[in-house]
């Protein structure tokens, strides 16, 4: 028992010390709402850097998001916008965003669209309206926050490496992540591979950036 208090208080030290280390950062931090692409299997950067088939960042958080596309079949080549969608943070119950026209449901337990057996007209077992994730990450080199999409097949291995990364580091902030493509799947699936430790004043800089992601992850 006296073990356990020992690591809680020891946690606890750590967080008070790189908040107050944060704080003194944060002013040079920038947070955006653009997005990385992952188009045939390459990152690519908003401002059109292209960083190939691997990527190094930090994880800052990440947000459950539903959304409902027009056309269900996913084409690489068309990019379409979800004309509904939802985000949550932590355990806030999914409603559609305030910026959607015309919502399904009041709330997306209730929409009829995200129930198992309406994927594929009714024919297959899945759901119409996809869950995926949104993750804000910051690349290495890079001093500015932006949206990694995790499509739906990804969110069980990417919630894993997650509970990995917490274990080991104590938060995902502690560690630079190595993402790739799934090997096995056709279509750009963003995964964990690697994760080594950042130094401690880095660790500060990120987590004064994770303080400021819950607007970005939100798209109301």
């Amino acid at each position: 028992m006296a073990k356990q208090d020992s690591a809680a208080t020891e946690l606890a030290t750590i967080q008070e010390e790189m908040a107050a280390m944060a704080e003194t950062m944060a002013a040079g931090l920038k947070v955006s709402s653009d997005k990385i692409s992952t188009q045939n299997k390459a990152f690519k950067m908003p401002d059109g850097t292209i960083l190939g088939p691997s990527m190094k960042a930090v994880v800052l958080g990440f947000a459950k998001s539903h959304s409902f596309y027009e056309n269900e079949q996913f084409d690489p080549n068309k990019i379409q916008e979800p004309i509904c969608f939802s985000d949550s943070v932590g355990e806030e119950e999914e409603i559609p965003a305030s910026s959607v026209d015309k919502p399904f449901a009041p709330t997306c337990a209730e929409c009829e669209h995200n129930q198992f057996g309406t994927a594929q007209g009714g024919a297959g077992k899945g759901k119409r309206c996809k869950e995926e994730y949104r993750i804000a990450v910051v690349p290495e080199g890079y001093s500015e926050a932006v949206i990694l999409n995790i499509p739906p097949t990804g969110i069980k291995a990417f919630s894993n490496t997650m509970k990995s990364l917490i274990t080991s580091f104590g938060m995902p902030v502690k560690a630079m992540c190595t993402f790739e493509f799934n090997p096995n799947v056709q279509f750009s699936q963003p995964v964990i591979v690697n994760a080594e430790p950042n130094t401690d004043e880095d660790a500060a800089k990120y987590f004064a950036m994770a303080k400021e992601i819950n607007d970005m992850l939100h798209r109301s």
